[in-house]
């Protein structure tokens, strides 16, 4: 079975699939301290977990 557990939405076990739907909660604490060991609530397998960050801008004309 293929996981799909790169550029989630959630925390994704690489291992059995579990999707943590608390993943934005540890969102801070990744963007602070980079890659973190984490242990799935499902299966209790270690892997580690990392938040990415995408930046997009938005323009307004002056005086909309």
């Amino acid at each position: 079975m293929k996981i799909d557990h790169q550029y989630t939405t959630l925390i994704v076990c690489p291992y059995c699939g579990h999707k943590d739907i608390d993943s934005w909660e540890r969102t801070t604490e990744l963007k602070e301290n980079g890659e973190q060991l984490y242990e799935c609530g499902s299966c209790g397998e270690e892997f580690y977990a990392q938040v990415d960050i995408e930046v997009t801008f938005t323009t307004y004309k002056k005086g909309d």
